[in-house]
């Protein structure tokens, strides 16, 4: 929008709501033909637009009306106000009889009005008017709305005697500001998750191998936490290591059946009642596993619960596992 020749005038600038005057002159008191503009160059929606704008010059006759253009932009169409008024202006010398023409941007008459109470066919638009809550003050100035869609648009005015003087011309934008889109929301942390239990370098251990005396592995118990609690309902999460050997415990040469030494370990959650509510899927360990942490997860409701670890074996006959827990962590939500 920079003016193309250096002598024009431009400002840019910020403004809030309210009432401004533009006023151009010829530098060292020069006269002539001008044109004085504003632009609304606010991103839309936005709570704030140019709702109104009016122009007060001297209207001399048919060759130099005064003249206000303005331009639509977005989709849809919008409803317009347009004024010339004259005898209601406070100062000497007014148009006494002024008359308005909307013209589109191909020069097409769109509209016209005389006197304000009545439309260009004479029927009365005085409710319509007075229902924007700008109706002209006096009986001999026009106005009109009208609904117009994305374009540029001119509307002139003069005395319809041909008689000159000074008027104002205007235009209302008659629609409510446009709703500004909602502030994104403010991200809510997400709280760390509250540890609950936890326990480094304490070693439980079980037997849980086939061996001559025992035709059965069934799963054995590890480890039992204490009881626990969740103030809000949530995923509960188990982190756990292990690692599993060959100890023999019944006379076997040199204390040690020999590898691979294969068990599971699991987690478990028991209400408050010790009943199993849920339980995770095993975990492989053997001799070299000691620094594997498994991670289980569980949901949960609120209220007090315990974990427990069990470990199974895998081998068969004749190597039984000691498995080993070294390590275990919970967290609540």
């Amino acid at each position: 929008l920079a003016p193309s020749n250096y002598y024009e005038s431009a400002i840019k600038i910020s403004l809030g709501s309210g009432n401004y005057t533009a006023v151009l002159a010829g530098v060292g008191g020069g006269t002539g033909m001008a044109l004085v503009e504003v632009y609304d160059i606010t991103p839309q929606p936005n709570s704030i637009r140019l709702a109104n704008i009016s122009t007060r010059a001297h209207s001399e006759n048919s060759y130099a009306k005064e003249t206000l253009g303005m331009i639509l932009q977005g989709s849809g169409n919008r409803n317009i106000l347009i004024r010339g008024l004259g005898p209601s202006i406070p100062m000497a010398g007014t148009l006494p009889n002024p008359f308005i023409a909307l013209y589109g941007s191909n020069g097409a008459l769109l509209n016209w009005n005389d006197d304000w109470k009545r439309r260009s066919d004479g029927t009365s638009q005085e409710a319509q008017i007075v229902a924007t809550g700008a109706a002209p003050t006096n009986d001999l100035e026009s106005a009109t709305v009208a609904s117009l869609g994305p374009d540029s648009f001119t509307t002139t005015m003069q005395d319809n005697s041909g008689t000159t003087g000074i008027a104002v011309v205007e235009m209302y934008d008659l629609e409510p500001a446009p709703t500004p889109p909602p502030p994104p929301p403010t991200p809510t942390a997400t709280p760390p998750p509250q540890r609950l239990l936890w326990q480094e370098s304490r070693t439980y251990a079980v037997l849980v191998g086939w061996d001559r005396y025992h035709t059965t592995h069934n799963p054995a118990q590890l480890w039992t936490s204490g009881q626990l609690s969740l103030l809000t309902s949530g995923t509960i999460t188990v982190h756990f290591r292990g690692y599993a050997n060959g100890t023999c415990e019944y006379g076997c040469p040199g204390g040690y059946f020999p590898p691979p030494y294969n068990a599971w370990l699991y987690a478990q959650v028991l209400n408050q009642f010790g009943t199993v509510v849920a339980e995770s899927a095993g975990g492989s360990v053997n001799q070299n596993t000691q620094n594997i942490t498994i991670t289980r997860n569980f949901s949960w409701g609120t209220g007090p619960f315990y974990v427990r670890m069990m470990a199974q074996s895998d081998s068969t006959f004749p190597n039984p596992d000691n498995v080993f827990l070294t390590y275990y962590d919970v967290y609540g939500p």
